[in-house]
């Protein structure tokens, strides 16, 4: 490999992290190799004299919550000053057809990102054989939603986590318009029929439902 594309290569990472910093090991190599411009061996190399060089870094930072497959804090990428100085001299070197390609990759990444940062949903099974849904939404400011609900069997409350993830939006209006709803009859001369007595509020009775 010559030392133009070694160069560029180079450059290819430093833009990477300059428009997505905080990005995990594997998610630069994807978006690296994803450019066609440099396979693993040649990403490694630049990722490694870069490292040598201080323009980027690659740590775990404090309080990482994110794990890996062996259940260890995952290391994230950034670039340094100095990587950045680098990168505003010689940012005209990178290819357009790469760089058009970047911006519209990472621009993904970063939707994908905030859609999970900002939608979550967990099942975990609990001791007495039910399991645990939680389903949070959080603006960028503030949580919106917090609840948690006791599902019967596994089946259902992954069907509720996967609608939860995929349709946030309109779940989040149907659950204001349910709970913001009158109890008062439409017709006013007309009763209000009174309350099953087989009610099932005793099937779980000492779960609770948090907002």
């Amino acid at each position: 490999m010559d030392r133009e594309q070694q160069a560029v290569n180079k450059l290819i990472i430093l833009e990477i992290l300059a428009q997505a910093g905080g990005i995990t090991g594997n998610q630069l190599l994807d978006q690296a190799l994803g450019t066609l411009c440099l396979d693993y061996f040649a990403f490694t190399r630049a990722r490694d004299e870069l490292l040598r060089d201080s323009l980027i870094t690659i740590a775990v930072r404090k309080h990482e919550e994110l794990t890996d497959a062996g259940g260890q804090p995952v290391q994230r990428c950034d670039i340094t000053t100095a990587g950045r100085q680098v990168l505003t001299t010689l940012a005209n070197h990178i290819p357009l057809p790469i760089r058009s390609y970047l911006a519209t990759s990472l621009a993904a990444l970063r939707r994908d990102e905030l859609r999970e940062n900002t939608v979550t949903a967990s099942v975990e099974p609990d001791a007495n054989g039910f399991y645990t849904l939680r389903l949070r939404q959080n603006d960028g400011r503030h949580e919106t939603v917090d609840l948690k609900l006791t599902i019967p069997n596994q089946a259902i409350a992954d069907t509720m986590r996967t609608n939860w993830l995929e349709r946030p939006q309109t779940m989040y209006i149907s659950l204001l318009e349910l709970l913001t709803r009158s109890s008062a009859p439409a017709d006013t001369g007309r009763q209000p029929e009174p309350e099953s007595t087989n009610s099932n509020d005793n099937d779980f009775p000492d779960r609770q439902l948090s907002l």
